[in-house]
Protein backbone atom coordinates (compact mmCIF):
# COMPACT_ATOMS: atom_id res chain seq x y z
CA UNK A 1 0.00 0.00 0.00
CA UNK A 2 2.58 2.15 1.20
CA UNK A 3 4.08 1.83 -2.40
CA UNK A 4 0.96 2.32 -4.33
CA UNK A 5 0.52 5.38 -2.38
CA UNK A 6 3.75 6.91 -3.25
CA UNK A 7 3.56 6.33 -7.07
CA UNK A 8 0.20 7.75 -7.20
CA UNK A 9 2.10 10.68 -5.10
CA UNK A 10 4.87 10.92 -7.67
CA UNK A 11 2.32 10.69 -10.56
CA UNK A 12 0.04 13.52 -9.20
CA UNK A 13 3.40 15.71 -9.12
CA UNK A 14 4.34 14.86 -12.11
CA UNK A 15 0.91 15.42 -13.93
CA UNK A 16 0.52 19.29 -12.26
CA UNK A 17 3.68 19.62 -13.54
CA UNK A 18 2.48 18.69 -17.13
CA UNK A 19 -0.83 20.72 -16.58
CA UNK A 20 1.60 24.17 -15.35
CA UNK A 21 3.61 23.66 -18.66
CA UNK A 22 0.98 23.31 -20.70
CA UNK A 23 -1.04 26.30 -19.30
CA UNK A 24 2.02 28.20 -19.84
CA UNK A 25 2.04 27.39 -23.72
CA UNK A 26 -1.41 28.43 -23.72
CA UNK A 27 -1.03 31.64 -22.62
CA UNK A 28 1.98 32.64 -24.67
CA UNK A 29 0.24 31.30 -27.56
CA UNK A 30 -2.77 33.43 -26.84
CA UNK A 31 -0.73 36.83 -26.58
CA UNK A 32 1.10 35.90 -29.83
CA UNK A 33 -2.20 35.69 -31.40
CA UNK A 34 -3.60 38.58 -29.59
CA UNK A 35 -0.98 40.62 -30.49
CA UNK A 36 -0.42 39.63 -33.78
CA UNK A 37 -3.22 38.20 -35.26
CA UNK A 38 -3.95 41.16 -37.69
CA UNK A 39 -0.91 40.09 -39.29
CA UNK A 40 -0.32 36.64 -39.57
CA UNK A 41 -3.85 35.32 -39.45
CA UNK A 42 -5.78 32.68 -37.06
CA UNK A 43 -4.79 29.69 -39.52
CA UNK A 44 -0.39 30.48 -38.76
CA UNK A 45 -0.98 30.64 -35.07
CA UNK A 46 -3.82 27.81 -33.92
CA UNK A 47 -4.92 27.28 -30.74
CA UNK A 48 -5.55 23.90 -29.09
CA UNK A 49 -8.21 23.75 -26.70
CA UNK A 50 -7.22 23.59 -23.56
CA UNK A 51 -7.40 20.10 -21.12
CA UNK A 52 -8.10 20.26 -17.81
CA UNK A 53 -6.36 18.75 -15.22
CA UNK A 54 -8.86 16.47 -14.62
CA UNK A 55 -8.73 14.73 -17.89
CA UNK A 56 -5.14 14.60 -17.97
CA UNK A 57 -5.11 12.93 -14.18
CA UNK A 58 -8.12 10.31 -15.93
CA UNK A 59 -5.16 9.51 -18.46
CA UNK A 60 -3.13 5.84 -18.29
CA UNK A 61 0.06 6.24 -15.97
CA UNK A 62 2.34 4.37 -19.09
CA UNK A 63 1.17 7.46 -21.39
CA UNK A 64 2.21 10.15 -18.99
CA UNK A 65 5.74 10.50 -20.73
CA UNK A 66 4.76 10.71 -24.12
CA UNK A 67 2.11 13.64 -22.57
CA UNK A 68 5.41 15.35 -20.84
CA UNK A 69 6.94 14.93 -24.34
CA UNK A 70 4.23 16.49 -27.04
CA UNK A 71 4.28 19.09 -24.06
CA UNK A 72 7.37 20.29 -24.13
CA UNK A 73 7.83 20.18 -28.13
CA UNK A 74 4.63 22.27 -27.94
CA UNK A 75 5.72 24.57 -25.42
CA UNK A 76 9.16 24.88 -27.98
CA UNK A 77 7.09 25.84 -30.64
CA UNK A 78 5.05 28.85 -29.36
CA UNK A 79 8.52 29.91 -28.13
CA UNK A 80 9.82 29.73 -31.16
CA UNK A 81 7.00 31.56 -33.33
CA UNK A 82 7.29 34.15 -30.53
CA UNK A 83 11.24 34.66 -31.38
CA UNK A 84 10.31 34.45 -35.11
CA UNK A 85 7.73 37.13 -34.77
CA UNK A 86 9.92 39.54 -32.68
CA UNK A 87 13.21 38.87 -34.35
CA UNK A 88 11.24 39.82 -38.04
CA UNK A 89 9.54 42.77 -35.94
CA UNK A 90 12.96 44.15 -35.71
CA UNK A 91 13.98 43.79 -39.68
CA UNK A 92 12.23 46.82 -41.01
CA UNK A 93 13.74 50.18 -41.74
CA UNK A 94 10.99 52.73 -41.36
CA UNK A 95 10.87 56.78 -40.59
CA UNK A 96 9.26 57.66 -36.79
CA UNK A 97 8.28 60.53 -34.65
CA UNK A 98 10.78 61.93 -32.88
CA UNK A 99 9.48 65.31 -31.51
CA UNK A 100 11.15 67.97 -29.96
CA UNK A 101 11.12 71.83 -28.41
CA UNK A 102 12.46 74.30 -30.40
CA UNK A 103 11.50 77.36 -28.19
CA UNK A 104 8.20 79.31 -27.93
CA UNK A 105 6.26 81.10 -30.83
CA UNK A 106 4.78 84.36 -30.79
CA UNK A 107 1.86 83.76 -28.86
CA UNK A 108 4.33 82.74 -25.99
CA UNK A 109 3.40 78.64 -26.34
CA UNK A 110 6.17 76.15 -26.15
CA UNK A 111 6.51 74.60 -30.15
CA UNK A 112 7.39 71.68 -31.21
CA UNK A 113 8.80 70.02 -34.48
CA UNK A 114 8.81 66.22 -35.28
CA UNK A 115 12.46 65.80 -36.73
CA UNK A 116 11.64 62.08 -37.66
CA UNK A 117 13.58 59.31 -36.35
CA UNK A 118 15.42 55.74 -38.46
CA UNK A 119 14.04 53.03 -36.19
CA UNK A 120 13.98 48.86 -36.92
CA UNK A 121 11.08 48.03 -35.07
CA UNK A 122 7.76 48.54 -37.34
CA UNK A 123 5.22 46.66 -35.40
CA UNK A 124 2.72 49.31 -35.52
CA UNK A 125 3.15 50.36 -39.27
CA UNK A 126 2.84 46.53 -39.84
CA UNK A 127 -0.45 46.47 -38.40
CA UNK A 128 -2.26 49.75 -40.10
CA UNK A 129 -0.67 48.21 -43.35
CA UNK A 130 -1.83 44.92 -43.05
CA UNK A 131 -5.17 45.87 -42.18
CA UNK A 132 -5.46 47.85 -44.91
CA UNK A 133 -4.70 44.90 -46.95
CA UNK A 134 -7.11 42.62 -45.77
CA UNK A 135 -9.76 45.24 -46.70
CA UNK A 136 -8.43 45.05 -50.73
CA UNK A 137 -7.60 41.22 -50.71
CA UNK A 138 -11.04 40.44 -48.44
CA UNK A 139 -9.07 38.94 -45.60
CA UNK A 140 -6.37 36.78 -47.96
CA UNK A 141 -3.97 35.33 -45.81
CA UNK A 142 -0.40 37.66 -46.24
CA UNK A 143 2.90 36.20 -44.24
CA UNK A 144 4.94 38.35 -41.96
CA UNK A 145 7.70 37.75 -44.68
CA UNK A 146 5.78 39.16 -47.60
CA UNK A 147 4.69 41.95 -46.11
CA UNK A 148 8.72 43.05 -45.02
CA UNK A 149 9.48 42.90 -48.29
CA UNK A 150 6.99 44.73 -50.16
CA UNK A 151 7.89 48.31 -50.82
CA UNK A 152 6.48 50.00 -48.24
CA UNK A 153 8.77 48.74 -45.64
CA UNK A 154 12.47 47.63 -46.23
CA UNK A 155 13.86 44.59 -44.38
CA UNK A 156 17.14 45.10 -42.74
CA UNK A 157 19.42 42.46 -41.24
CA UNK A 158 20.63 42.97 -38.27
CA UNK A 159 24.24 43.65 -39.85
CA UNK A 160 23.00 46.02 -41.64
CA UNK A 161 22.46 49.98 -40.52
CA UNK A 162 19.13 51.92 -40.15
CA UNK A 163 19.48 55.52 -41.57
CA UNK A 164 18.03 58.82 -43.08
CA UNK A 165 18.43 58.39 -47.11
CA UNK A 166 16.89 62.41 -47.47
CA UNK A 167 16.40 65.04 -45.11
CA UNK A 168 15.04 68.40 -45.42
CA UNK A 169 16.14 71.99 -44.03
CA UNK A 170 13.01 73.55 -42.16
CA UNK A 171 13.10 77.09 -41.23
CA UNK A 172 10.96 77.95 -37.56
CA UNK A 173 10.17 81.37 -36.28
CA UNK A 174 10.79 81.63 -32.78
CA UNK A 175 10.69 84.39 -29.52
CA UNK A 176 14.66 84.35 -30.54
CA UNK A 177 14.83 84.59 -34.16
CA UNK A 178 14.78 82.34 -36.78
CA UNK A 179 16.12 78.67 -36.22
CA UNK A 180 17.14 76.34 -38.86
CA UNK A 181 15.70 72.47 -38.37
CA UNK A 182 17.38 69.48 -40.28
CA UNK A 183 13.84 66.89 -40.51
CA UNK A 184 14.05 63.47 -41.59
CA UNK A 185 12.05 62.50 -44.70
CA UNK A 186 12.85 59.17 -45.53
CA UNK A 187 14.66 55.92 -44.27
CA UNK A 188 16.74 53.19 -46.00
CA UNK A 189 18.79 50.15 -45.04
CA UNK A 190 21.96 49.45 -46.46
CA UNK A 191 25.55 47.96 -45.23
CA UNK A 192 27.74 49.17 -42.65
CA UNK A 193 31.44 49.64 -44.53
CA UNK A 194 33.82 47.77 -42.72
CA UNK A 195 36.32 51.13 -43.12
CA UNK A 196 35.07 54.58 -42.05
CA UNK A 197 34.36 56.11 -45.51
CA UNK A 198 32.21 58.97 -46.57
CA UNK A 199 28.53 58.05 -48.07
CA UNK A 200 25.88 59.91 -50.09
CA UNK A 201 23.11 61.46 -47.91
CA UNK A 202 21.06 63.97 -50.03
CA UNK A 203 19.41 67.17 -48.02
CA UNK A 204 16.50 69.24 -49.46
CA UNK A 205 17.40 73.25 -49.13
CA UNK A 206 14.37 75.96 -49.32
CA UNK A 207 11.73 72.85 -49.50
CA UNK A 208 8.62 74.14 -50.93
CA UNK A 209 9.77 77.55 -52.55
CA UNK A 210 11.13 78.42 -55.88
CA UNK A 211 15.04 77.87 -54.44
CA UNK A 212 14.30 74.46 -53.63
CA UNK A 213 18.01 72.82 -54.11
CA UNK A 214 18.97 69.41 -53.11
CA UNK A 215 22.69 68.81 -52.35
CA UNK A 216 24.61 65.59 -51.59
CA UNK A 217 26.14 66.84 -48.32
CA UNK A 218 27.54 63.52 -47.27
CA UNK A 219 28.00 61.69 -44.14
CA UNK A 220 30.71 59.63 -42.28
CA UNK A 221 30.27 55.87 -41.71
CA UNK A 222 32.06 52.90 -41.15
CA UNK A 223 33.69 50.68 -38.62
CA UNK A 224 36.58 52.04 -36.07
CA UNK A 225 38.23 50.56 -33.68
CA UNK A 226 40.20 51.55 -30.41
CA UNK A 227 37.19 53.52 -29.10
CA UNK A 228 37.27 55.78 -32.32
CA UNK A 229 34.39 56.96 -34.54
CA UNK A 230 33.84 57.59 -38.07
CA UNK A 231 33.90 61.46 -38.61
CA UNK A 232 34.80 64.38 -41.28
CA UNK A 233 38.06 64.62 -41.75
CA UNK A 234 38.03 67.89 -44.64
CA UNK A 235 34.85 69.78 -45.72
CA UNK A 236 34.50 72.03 -48.46
CA UNK A 237 30.91 74.86 -49.20
CA UNK A 238 29.05 74.58 -51.81
CA UNK A 239 26.49 77.93 -52.60
CA UNK A 240 23.16 77.56 -53.30
CA UNK A 241 20.63 80.28 -54.18
CA UNK A 242 17.91 81.22 -52.11
CA UNK A 243 15.28 84.25 -51.37
CA UNK A 244 18.30 86.69 -49.97
CA UNK A 245 21.00 85.71 -52.20
CA UNK A 246 23.52 82.59 -52.34
CA UNK A 247 23.87 80.58 -49.16
CA UNK A 248 26.83 78.59 -48.12
CA UNK A 249 26.53 75.09 -47.37
CA UNK A 250 28.92 72.26 -45.82
CA UNK A 251 29.52 69.63 -48.08
CA UNK A 252 31.67 66.08 -46.31
CA UNK A 253 34.02 65.48 -48.86
CA UNK A 254 36.56 63.11 -46.41
CA UNK A 255 36.20 60.96 -43.59
CA UNK A 256 38.57 59.03 -40.78
CA UNK A 257 38.50 57.20 -37.73
CA UNK A 258 38.94 60.02 -34.90
CA UNK A 259 38.45 60.15 -31.01
CA UNK A 260 35.08 62.04 -30.12
CA UNK A 261 37.65 65.29 -29.62
CA UNK A 262 39.87 65.68 -33.00
CA UNK A 263 41.48 67.61 -35.64
CA UNK A 264 39.75 68.71 -38.98
CA UNK A 265 41.30 69.79 -42.00
CA UNK A 266 40.69 73.60 -42.66
CA UNK A 267 42.44 75.53 -45.43
CA UNK A 268 43.24 78.94 -46.23
CA UNK A 269 45.14 80.70 -49.25
CA UNK A 270 47.20 83.52 -49.00
CA UNK A 271 49.09 85.32 -52.07
CA UNK A 272 53.04 85.33 -51.13
CA UNK A 273 56.18 86.24 -52.81
CA UNK A 274 58.98 83.75 -53.55
CA UNK A 275 62.33 83.95 -54.96
CA UNK A 276 62.22 82.53 -58.34
CA UNK A 277 66.79 80.77 -58.66
CA UNK A 278 66.02 80.08 -62.18
CA UNK A 279 65.12 82.92 -63.72
CA UNK A 280 66.28 85.31 -60.82
CA UNK A 281 63.75 87.33 -60.00
CA UNK A 282 60.35 87.28 -57.27
CA UNK A 283 57.15 85.64 -58.43
CA UNK A 284 53.56 86.02 -57.15
CA UNK A 285 52.31 82.47 -56.34
CA UNK A 286 49.42 81.09 -53.70
CA UNK A 287 50.19 79.48 -50.32
CA UNK A 288 48.01 76.94 -48.93
CA UNK A 289 48.18 76.70 -45.24
CA UNK A 290 46.24 73.84 -43.54
CA UNK A 291 45.55 75.95 -39.89
CA UNK A 292 42.79 73.69 -39.03
CA UNK A 293 40.23 73.54 -36.59
CA UNK A 294 39.30 71.40 -33.27
CA UNK A 295 35.83 69.32 -33.31
CA UNK A 296 33.83 67.41 -30.87
CA UNK A 297 33.82 67.44 -27.18
CA UNK A 298 34.60 66.03 -23.91
CA UNK A 299 31.49 64.79 -22.38
CA UNK A 300 32.64 61.26 -22.82
CA UNK A 301 35.25 61.90 -19.98
CA UNK A 302 33.59 60.07 -16.57
CA UNK A 303 35.73 62.66 -14.16
CA UNK A 304 34.58 63.95 -10.99
CA UNK A 305 34.42 67.85 -11.63
CA UNK A 306 33.19 68.66 -7.88
CA UNK A 307 36.18 70.14 -5.85
CA UNK A 308 35.64 70.12 -2.30
CA UNK A 309 36.95 73.16 -0.50
CA UNK A 310 35.10 73.12 3.11
CA UNK A 311 35.18 69.91 4.59
CA UNK A 312 33.85 68.77 8.10
CA UNK A 313 36.45 68.86 11.10
CA UNK A 314 35.23 65.85 12.53
CA UNK A 315 34.64 63.71 9.89
CA UNK A 316 37.36 65.13 6.69
CA UNK A 317 35.89 62.27 4.44
CA UNK A 318 32.56 64.49 4.79
CA UNK A 319 32.62 67.61 2.08
CA UNK A 320 30.42 70.39 3.56
CA UNK A 321 30.59 72.53 0.22
CA UNK A 322 32.42 72.17 -3.00
CA UNK A 323 32.82 73.74 -6.59
CA UNK A 324 32.49 72.57 -9.83
CA UNK A 325 34.78 72.44 -12.21
CA UNK A 326 34.39 73.77 -16.02
CA UNK A 327 33.34 70.76 -18.04
CA UNK A 328 36.77 70.29 -20.65
CA UNK A 329 36.74 71.78 -23.93
CA UNK A 330 38.17 69.98 -27.09
CA UNK A 331 41.43 72.87 -27.56
CA UNK A 332 44.70 73.00 -29.52
CA UNK A 333 47.50 71.58 -27.88
CA UNK A 334 50.15 71.70 -30.45
CA UNK A 335 50.98 74.78 -32.96
CA UNK A 336 52.94 75.33 -36.26
CA UNK A 337 54.03 78.75 -37.45
CA UNK A 338 54.06 79.82 -41.24
CA UNK A 339 56.44 82.77 -42.24
CA UNK A 340 56.01 83.92 -45.62
CA UNK A 341 56.27 87.26 -47.65
CA UNK A 342 52.99 88.80 -49.02
CA UNK A 343 52.59 90.75 -52.61
CA UNK A 344 53.11 93.84 -50.79
CA UNK A 345 56.24 92.85 -49.41
CA UNK A 346 55.48 91.99 -45.69
CA UNK A 347 56.10 89.48 -43.78
CA UNK A 348 53.16 87.51 -42.56
CA UNK A 349 52.89 84.37 -39.81
CA UNK A 350 50.01 82.14 -39.62
CA UNK A 351 49.82 80.18 -36.64
CA UNK A 352 47.99 76.40 -37.49
CA UNK A 353 46.67 73.56 -34.68
CA UNK A 354 48.45 70.66 -35.62
CA UNK A 355 46.92 68.69 -32.59
CA UNK A 356 43.80 68.48 -30.60
CA UNK A 357 42.86 67.23 -27.10
CA UNK A 358 40.63 67.82 -23.79
CA UNK A 359 41.64 70.44 -21.64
Amino acid sequence: MLSVAKMMGTFQLRVMNVCYIYCITIFLESVALEGHKNLLGLKQLPITTHKTSVHLLSRDFNTKTSTEDATTDKFSQGSSRLFHINDTLHQCCVKGKHIIPIGFDFTGNRKYVDIGRCRRRCRHKLHHHLRHRKNLTQGNHISLDDMITETVFQKCSSADVCEPSSRKMEIHHSLTGLLEVVVIEDCQCSSNPSSCQRVSSMMTFFHETPFESTVDVGSCQGQCGDGNSCKPLRNRTVSINGPNGASCVPVIEECQCAQPCYRMEFLELYYEHVWNDTRNMTEEGVKEIDVGRCIGGCSHLEQDRFHCVLRDEKNQEKCLMSLQEEEPLCAPVQFNTHVFTTRTGAVKSVLSIEDCACQ
